[in-house]
């Protein structure tokens, strides 16, 4: 069996809410982010589900910023996040 690596994960919107998500599956976040070649994400809304199987969904459009253990993992191109 892999190894799971948990990562706290931090998001911004464009409304001004920080949500931290802790005990994340890191390759589960890296699958479920589907970004194009601008950088932008291509999903409706983000649904994390951590190893507790607690819930976060945002609708993708205002989400700005993602962190992965405090380090931008993604920001909005045509955001000033």
């Amino acid at each position: 069996m892999d190894k799971v690596e948990l990562v706290t994960v931090g998001i911004e919107t464009s409304l001004g809410a920080h949500y931290s998500f802790p005990d994340m599956d890191r390759v589960a976040l890296d699958k479920l982010v589907m970004r194009n070649d601008n950088n932008e994400m291509t999903l409706d809304a983000l649904l994390l589900t951590n190893a507790s199987r607690a819930v976060l969904t945002l609708p993708a459009r205002i989400v700005v910023k993602i962190t992965v253990d405090g380090d931008d993992w993604w920001v909005d191109p045509s955001s000033s996040a």
